[in-house]
């Protein structure tokens, strides 16, 4: 596992992206991704929330500064019951602005990994 640094690499928009799982009971979402002969993986942990179309193509996500977190999270009600400092502290909020199509997912931790951890669908 190693930090994410895909974010920021010159052919990120390049990749094809595919959620590959989503698990509401540990809240973890593995993204497949895949650049000519290479595929992996992101791991986002302790996703709170993800909206956008089940592939695309394009990996140069932002990261969204802790005050535009805590605005984005604000703007949807299920949330109300998390203390700012929490969300300010702990989570992110990661996103991807096409033409088309967002894609949103607030988590706490990404990282990009080989292989598909093997407790990755329990």
């Amino acid at each position: 596992m190693r930090a994410i640094d895909t974010f920021r690499s010159d052919g990120a928009s390049e990749y094809g992206c595919f959620v590959e799982y989503y698990t509401t009971v540990h809240s973890r979402l593995f993204l497949e991704i895949r650049f000519k002969h290479y595929v992996g993986y992101i791991q986002f942990w302790a996703v709170k929330f993800f909206s956008g179309p089940m592939m695309w193509h394009g990996l140069d996500f932002q990261v969204a500064p802790p005050e535009m977190t805590l605005e984005f999270i604000r703007n949807h009600r299920e949330f109300d019951q998390i203390h700012d400092s929490i969300i300010t502290d702990d989570y992110r909020l990661y996103y991807l602005d096409k033409p088309r199509f967002q894609v949103q997912i607030v988590a706490t931790d990404v990282a990009q990994v080989d292989e598909l951890p093997e407790d990755a669908f329990r």
